[in-house]
């Protein structure tokens, strides 16, 4: 598991987005070729990621017997935050039925994710235990269910009661699927939590995968705009992070964009050795609670 991948520090988000119109396959509850994102989301806290945050991504097959799936949740473990997470595929049963265990190592540790789901025409729902095993110590662990949804075109018609927001990011022919869930409080325009996921370029380093986790302030009209800026320290090097985020109801959901940006320095001699950046993300989502 990647520095980036394990941190619970934030930037905002909100959801996703782009549906496009999935053809079903014949005699099957599973539309071909279609993207399903959300997650979970826990209550609003005093942290920007909790125990209990998840992401879930799915991308189905052109003829809807297996999908491509990243999965990440959030565990406490050791006095601190991490996040198990990976990417796989699986095969769809003919109900809509799969299953899968995801696995990385990080040093001495292994971050496991277990995941299972049905899929029942644009929704999916399921259950996931992330599991951090450590040599000589208890596991850390952490189980829950999870929601991911083929977000519909809007305008759209829907339960604006809706406690839960999920959706599928939009950033260019990003190689995996990536999820997006928000928490609402007292009516729609109550945004207290949000997660998306994004992939980054770096100059130098590969392609990586993140989830970010953010806190935002109610908005009586719905619309946001939050700029951040916070530095994570490395072994070797300290990265400066920029994280922006826009967004504002439409109909019965969310859209706006996100990007995220960082300037890695050497912790020894101060200079650059890397900048990386997501380019804008954009991301819209529907009610995930039905």
């Amino acid at each position: 598991m990647g520095r980036h991948t394990r941190r619970v520090r934030a930037v905002v988000l909100l959801v996703l987005a782009f549906c496009v119109a999935v053809p079903a396959t014949a005699g099957a509850q599973v539309p071909a070729g279609a993207t399903f994102g959300g997650g979970a989301i826990a209550m609003p806290g005093r942290t920007v990621g909790q125990a209990g945050d998840r992401e879930v991504a799915l991308r189905t097959s052109a003829d809807g017997r297996s999908a491509q799936v990243r999965a990440l949740g959030i565990v406490r473990c050791g006095g601190g935050l991490a996040a198990p997470g990976g990417i796989g595929k699986v095969s769809i049963g003919p109900d809509g039925a799969f299953a899968t265990r995801l696995r990385q190592r990080s040093g001495r540790r292994t971050f496991r994710v277990d995941i299972a789901g049905v899929i029942a025409g644009p929704r999916a729902t399921g259950t996931m235990t992330a599991t951090i095993l450590r040599p000589g110590r208890s596991a850390c662990r952490r189980t829950g269910t999870w929601r991911a949804i083929v977000p519909p075109d809007f305008p759209s018609e829907g339960d604006d009661t809706s406690s839960t927001w999920a959706g599928v990011v939009k950033q260019g022919a990003a190689a995996l699927p990536l999820g997006v869930m928000l928490r609402t409080g007292i009516g729609p325009r109550d945004l207290t939590r949000v997660l998306i996921g994004m992939r980054i370029r770096c100059r130098r380093a590969a392609p990586f995968y993140i989830t970010h986790f953010t806190r935002t302030q109610p908005d009586p009209i719905g619309e946001f705009e939050i700029a951040e800026r916070f530095t994570q320290r490395y072994a070797r090097t300290t990265e400066r992070v920029t994280a922006t985020v826009t967004g504002f109801a439409v109909s019965v959901g969310y859209t706006g964009t996100a990007r995220y940006r960082s300037i890695l320095r050497s912790r020894r001699t101060g200079r650059v050795v890397d900048r990386c950046d997501s380019g804008a993300v954009t991301y819209a989502a529907a009610p995930a609670d039905a």
